[in-house]
């Protein structure tokens, strides 16, 4: 008998194998930054075969047996969200509210290789990056004056209390 930490050790490795993998593969086509603007990424025949056999990898040989069910859907949902955004700086509430009504139809989508909905989450993803770097290299162009170093002022950044979707 395999005590309860183990379980949860094997069962943690096997989703993140899943997640890692779908990232994988979305990370794939993307040619890195573009001057021209976010490049979305879009749907190949492989991918979807791909995330096909991996699910069907993880449901047939793993040691516990899960099943690809909407528990499992949600934490696959959870930490795709989680391991984009780990600072929660990106997307917004408004995205997370619309983007929750996939967290019971992702287990459905990957078992049939629809990467529909992890592509928009990777492409909305991207944009919020792009969104977040340019309104930052804006606030620096209009800045008049360096910043002063020698200053007393200071900081203090403490996102524990950050309000927002608690992934």
């Amino acid at each position: 008998m395999i005590p309860l930490l183990n379980r949860h050790i094997f069962l943690y490795s096997g989703l993140t194998f899943l997640l890692t993998a779908l990232v994988l593969v979305l990370s794939l086509t993307w040619n890195g930054p573009a001057s021209a603007g976010p490049i979305p990424l879009s749907f190949e025949r492989n991918h979807a075969i791909q995330c096909i056999r991996i699910v069907s990898a993880l449901e047939r040989y793993h040691y516990l047996g899960k099943k690809m069910d909407d528990s499992l859907s949600e934490q696959i949902f959870d930490r795709f969200i989680k391991y984009l955004d780990p600072s929660r700086h990106l997307f917004m509430q408004k995205d997370l509210d619309k983007l929750s009504v996939f967290r019971h139809r992702f287990d459905t989508e990957l078992r049939r290789g629809n990467l529909k909905t992890a592509y928009d989450i990777y492409n909305l993803h991207h944009d919020r990056a792009s969104e977040r770097l340019n309104f930052i290299l804006e606030l620096l162009k209009a800045r008049p004056s360096p910043l002063p170093l020698n200053s007393p002022d200071f900081l203090e950044i403490d996102d524990t209390h950050a309000s927002g979707n608690p992934i």
